[in-house]
């Protein structure tokens, strides 16, 4: 029982080390990066095909031959023609906080009123100073929002610069994607308090066409590509007008890091389609609390401490590794199943950690063992003999064993005689002589010294046993 609390014991302090860890930014690092694979290893299918995106690519640039900003006389024909080919819901990710020429400003407002169904994009300037922190609501002109929607187009960016949290307002402000479901007469879900995207899809699933087909469906594109569907409308051009933006409206998102085929940047308007389908379906991915975290962690830390109850390395590794996977596996099917999030790096680092506490206390309890039995045997054994005893400590046994062993007795003969006729100085270094032949000679038949007494030696070999 004493030996039952010591391991459930180390296993508890192993998980309040991983609590305490669990709190810095490298934790946090790699939890968002198992969030990453989690989500990598999810099985994708078709993207949703009811969100088209309309994209300001090179192809249009090429083919409308404008340069940027293009005149919003020609969004707003880019909208009469969107609602003729009867799209739900009209989406621009593009601000327009200034005013243009009036009657560019005036022609799009007016296709804005007569379509009924347009959403533009509101964004949040943040200024930061020594001594305060700013933050401006941008806003599109007044001629332009009359008749339209708003909807925030910030997307907040975690320690690593990767989209994975659900956007949130602090206020009465719709996100663009709820400002789009409530423009197609579609019931928008709750957006749980810090829930993440459920992606549906990889970058480049969902059905895009570009602008200047969109400007003529009838031309370019098949009949009906439109009809009852949520348009979302922006640039994927790689290249930005100011050069101090870098890639224009890209995003890093957790297929980013996966060594696949997905591996790169998701354009803002497919950002914001998966944005809008987890707010139509309700899917989005709910994130385990801190305290039911800690919770499990400790749990965790006392399983890892119970699983190295008598250790032994192949055996104890073999716990720890099946207990890590099923750990891995629930989490992964709790996500994959469940959109339930558990950050499992924390969760069976404590698992890990006994395995290693317990590895090296065995580790410095066999070496402390040897360093004895080294010290006790190394005047009496030969380092032959010396060397197997240390490689199996376990064969020294309280009581002794029992075993056929060969005893030798030889000592000088005539050595009193001898003794009598010469001086002590030549009897010295007779012994000394015939001491150091016979000991060189029986360590090199492995045998073992048991004494020395005056002229006599004593010597066995076969103890210890060999064992085989």
């Amino acid at each position: 029982m004493r030996a039952f609390r010591k391991y459930l014991g180390f296993g508890l302090l192993c998980g309040i080390a991983a609590v305490l860890f669990s709190l810095t930014p490298a934790a946090e690092i790699a939890e968002l990066k198992g969030y990453d694979l989690f989500h990598g290893a999810r099985s994708f299918s078709a993207a949703p095909e009811d969100i088209v995106l309309v994209a300001i690519d090179e192809p249009s640039f090429a083919e409308l031959g404008l340069q940027w900003p293009w005149p919003r006389s020609l969004h707003g024909s880019l909208t009469d023609a969107l609602k003729n080919a009867g799209a739900a819901a009209i989406g621009f990710d593009i601000l327009f906080p200034e005013q243009s020429r009036i009657a560019e400003d005036t022609a799009f407002a007016g296709a804005i009123r007569k379509a009924g169904n347009v959403v533009l994009a509101s964004d949040v300037s943040l200024s930061e100073g020594s001594h305060f922190d700013q933050a401006m609501a941008v806003e599109p002109v007044a001629v332009l929002k009359e008749h339209a929607r708003i909807g925030l187009v910030s997307v907040p960016l975690d320690r690593d610069y990767v989209v994975r949290r659900m956007p949130q307002t602090m206020s009465q402000e719709q996100l663009f994607g709820e400002a789009l479901a409530a423009a197609s007469g579609r019931e928008a879900a709750r957006i749980p308090g810090g829930a993440y995207i459920s992606y549906a899809s990889p970058p480049g699933s969902y059905v895009t066409v570009s602008y200047y087909q969109a400007l003529e469906p009838g031309r370019y594109l098949p009949k009906g590509i439109f009809q009852d569907k949520i348009v979302i409308v922006g640039r994927t051009t790689t290249a930005t007008a100011d050069p101090e933006k870098g890639v224009a409206d890209y995003f890093a998102t957790p297929f980013l890091f996966l060594g696949s085929e997905n591996n790169r940047l998701m354009s803002g308007i497919e950002l914001h389609a998966n944005i809008v389908h987890d707010i139509l379906s309700g899917t989005f991915v709910e994130r385990m609390g801190s305290p039911a975290q800690m919770a499990l962690i400790l749990l965790s830390g006392m399983l890892g401490g119970l699983l190295q109850f008598r250790w032994r390395p192949f055996r104890s590794a073999l716990f720890t590794a099946a207990a890590s996977l099923a750990l891995l596996l629930a989490a992964y099917l709790l996500f994959d199943r469940s959109r339930y999030w558990i950050p499992v790096f924390s969760m069976t680092l404590p698992v890990v950690f006994s395995y290693g506490i317990f590895g090296a206390d065995a580790y410095i309890q066999t070496e402390r063992k040897r360093r004895e039995i080294k010290r006790a045997f190394s005047h009496y054994l030969s380092p032959a003999v010396l060397d197997a005893v240390l490689a199996d400590p376990e064969g020294l046994r309280l009581g002794g064993i029992k075993t056929e062993a060969t005893i030798l007795f030889c000592d000088i003969a005539g050595f009193t005689t001898i003794s009598e006729q010469h001086p002590p100085e030549v009897i010295s270094r007779l012994l000394n002589r015939f001491m150091t032949a016979m000991t060189r000679t029986i360590t090199q038949h492995k045998g073992t010294i048991d004494k020395f007494v005056g002229d006599a030696i004593m010597a066995f070999w076969g103890a210890p046993p060999e064992r085989s």
